[in-house]
């Protein structure tokens, strides 16, 4: 694997949950102050959500394929790519978990 791809593969779990965390903040302030209110913010955050673990979990199992098609047990920058996909998706679903528990679009107290 080339140096630039493979460094591309380990950034890119983290980059999509940057994006999904980025698109969720945003939008709750926008929705929120231009009047598309709490049920668009939370179908925006459930579908982003949903999209970036998808893409997460997606990658994870191509790696998996990979290393069980290569027959090797250790490879630095799958099983360091692997550890960065997998810290990624615990932080979209910790990003997306509170549109399921809080309301948005609330002024504070």
């Amino acid at each position: 694997m080339r140096e630039s791809s493979a460094m591309v593969q380990l950034v890119a779990g983290p980059a999509i949950w940057a994006a999904q965390f980025l698109i969720v903040y945003t939008t709750e302030s926008l929705l929120c102050s231009r009047g598309g209110g709490a049920d668009a913010h939370h179908v925006l955050v459930l579908v982003t959500t949903g999209i970036a673990a998808a893409l997460l979990v997606v990658r994870l199992i191509l790696r998996y394929r990979a290393q069980l098609s290569s027959g090797t047990t250790s490879d630095f920058f799958r099983d360091v790519g692997t550890g960065l996909d997998l810290a990624a998706l615990l932080a979209v679903v910790w990003t997306g978990s509170p549109a399921l528990l809080l309301a948005s679009c609330t002024s504070p107290v």
